[in-house]
């Protein structure tokens, strides 16, 4: 694969930004009806809003499963001592994938 077709390539950063937004929400499972709706408007409104989507959340998928590997292995040898190791690693990964995706979008403008 190619770095041209790598996540956001061609899609305007704010589109990203949002797309990133509703992936938090719909991950934390504390969407309500309402914010669902909306989310289901927002994915139809535009091709690439589906698109940022389907790209972030690929993002999103691929360091979840190295994160729930590297969590797994922490916690059996002991190194998770945080009171919400979980959520702080979680949101560690949000931030992350955020920055790498906002740099990949800047560096192609």
């Amino acid at each position: 694969m190619s770095i041209d077709e790598w996540v956001g390539y061609g899609i305007p950063e704010e589109i990203i930004d949002e797309a990133i937004v509703w992936l938090t929400k719909l991950d934390s499972g504390e969407m309500s009806d309402q914010q669902k709706t909306e989310f289901a408007h927002w994915l139809d409104d535009d091709p690439n809003h589906r698109w940022a989507f389907e790209e972030v959340s690929t993002v999103w998928a691929r360091s979840s499963i190295r994160h729930d590997t590297s969590v797994s292995k922490s916690k059996a040898s002991g190194l998770t001592n945080h009171k919400n190791g979980s959520r702080y690693y979680a949101s560690l990964s949000y931030i992350a994938i955020a920055l790498v995706i906002l740099g990949l979008v800047v560096n192609f403008l």
